[in-house]
């Protein structure tokens, strides 16, 4: 199966779980997010490659905003701010 028939796959799972389960594309994720090890060095640096290598840099930002609850471009401002420098 293809990744496109998989994600029409996972959507169509999506639209037909009955109420009352909570076992669905949003709760799988969620799970994943929580498992996931971010102490892990150099994700920053290739959240930012990727944006840089994408041909489509919107669909980028939006996943990183849907996964983070942070705009890429305030993330960039952040790091521009935030990042320990040399005296």
């Amino acid at each position: 199966m293809s990744k496109e028939e998989k994600a029409k796959r996972a959507l169509e799972l999506y639209h037909a779980t009955p109420n009352g389960q909570i076992v669905d594309a949003d709760t799988i994720l969620a799970d994943a997010v929580a498992e996931a090890s971010f102490e892990e060095t150099g994700l920053g640096e290739e959240a930012i490659q990727i944006w840089q290598k994408s041909t489509d840099r919107s669909s980028v930002e939006q996943m990183f905003y849907n996964l983070t609850d942070v705009e890429f471009e305030t993330f960039l401002d952040r790091c521009i701010e935030k990042t320990t420098r040399p005296e």
